[in-house]
């Protein structure tokens, strides 16, 4: 037995017969009805049934047994449950701009559906869809307020017409965090033209829940040109040099590149390998959280390298971060920006390189001979030992050889 094909007002229902039966009588209501006070339906054909005029987000039993010749058996009940009415794009609900009231997000019940927005992540949890109209050009302010849910995600989209086979969704905007320590969503948008608009709602894959979500209207914003990494000045970073101080600020900054929060990019380069720090010494409003990762490509993808941030650099309360033995080459950085989400506004940072830091060297024998060396304890017992003149014996291997990727015990060793 099972129902597929759920919808928040149908389901299809079918079950799998267990002989040469025929004909099947139906019995469904609410979860935890009793047999015989529910919905009947006699002598079926077919193995199959299309429930229809179910309510929304609302949890269902079905029983069916087999109509045999000498008696009928029973197969044991299966619950379902409806999804929400707005779980489809074109199902959306309406919301009024510049409403005086916040429209309610339940998403404990929804699937998810349509795109994965590219700012989200872990969309399992479902989604919701709501609808806005604007009849002039405005700027658009969208915010969420916790619920029994502190993580919402939303988007904004243009999609083509409900009535199409196929629907096609141009994204605007999107926001997974407000910061990384605020799980709510807020988007604020340049001019929109008048038209229909939809908004996906959803949440972290295990934070389900409800949340208020207001949609006003608002003077639409001008975006910073490095909002995007491609807008970014490649600054070239002098190594053991004085470096080099940018001045930005990152209002009505947008987190399009999902890292979870509004931000800016700055870029570098240096000619060799080095040390890097990024000091937002002077920096107006100390933010909540610095940006730990950097990339060696726009648009990005996946982080370059995790830095490590020092929160006491600057007497004025603002941090740093540092990134050891970068190799040669170009580097995106993000700025958390907007000091109303948690970030900066203007900002002061400072870039400066060194000579890469020598990673520290194993001890070796004074004269190394032969090799590459596997086993060590089961072959000879232990490390070699050099001799009065330091020179090593020679051992040889031949079953097998050590790669870089991998390490061996070695007992005795000095």
């Amino acid at each position: 037995m099972q129902a597929e094909n759920i919808t928040a007002t149908s389901a299809d229902l079918s079950w799998t017969p267990n002989g040469e039966e025929e004909y099947w009588t139906l019995e469904w209501g609410l979860d935890g009805f009793v047999i015989g006070e529910g919905n009947r339906i006699d002598s079926l054909e077919s193995s199959a049934y299309f429930l229809i005029d179910l309510e929304a987000e609302t949890s269902y039993d079905y029983y069916v047994w087999a109509l045999c010749e000498d008696d009928s058996s029973s197969q044991s009940a299966l619950e379902f449950m409806t999804l929400p009415i707005n779980n489809f794009t074109c199902d959306a609900l309406s919301i009024v701009v510049d409403d005086d009231s916040s429209t309610f997000v339940n998403n404990t019940h929804a699937i998810p559906y349509g795109p994965e927005p590219n700012c989200w992540s872990n969309q399992i949890a479902g989604d919701l869809w709501f609808t806005f109209e604007l009849t002039e050009s405005s700027g658009i302010e969208i915010t969420t307020t916790a619920g029994t849910s502190n993580d919402s995600h939303i988007a904004l989209y243009q999609v083509s017409d409900c009535a199409d086979d196929t629907l096609e969704y141009t994204q605007l905007y999107c926001s997974e965090d407000i910061s990384q320590t605020n799980w709510m969503s807020y988007i604020i948008t340049e001019e929109l033209e008048p038209g229909v608009y939809y908004i996906q709602c959803g949440t972290y894959f295990n934070a389900a829940g409800s949340y208020d979500i207001r949609v006003n209207s608002a003077e639409a914003i001008v975006l910073p040109p490095n909002d995007q990494c491609d807008g970014a000045v490649v600054n070239t970073i002098d190594v053991d040099g004085s470096g080099i101080t940018v001045l930005g600020n990152g209002s009505n900054a947008t987190d399009e590149n999902g890292i979870g929060g509004p931000h800016v990019w700055e870029a570098f380069s240096i000619d060799t390998c080095a040390d890097v720090s990024l000091t937002f010494c002077g920096s107006s409003s100390t933010p909540i959280a610095i940006y730990p990762n950097i990339y060696n490509d726009c648009p990005s993808s996946l982080p370059y390298q995790t830095g490590i941030v020092s929160v006491d650099s600057c007497v004025d309360g603002n941090s740093a971060v540092y990134f050891n033995n970068l190799a040669a080459g170009t580097y995106f950085y993000a700025v958390v920006a907007d000091s109303n989400v948690g970030g900066f506004e203007d900002y002061t940072l400072t870039m400066e390189a060194i000579t890469c830091t020598p990673e520290p060297q194993p001890d070796t024998c004074a004269v190394w001979i032969n090799g590459p060396y596997g086993d060590f304890n089961s072959n000879f017992g232990g490390a070699p030992s050099p001799n009065s003149e330091g020179n090593c014996p020679i051992y040889t291997l031949d079953s097998f050889s050590i790669y870089a990727s991998e390490y061996y015990d070695v007992d005795n060793f000095q």
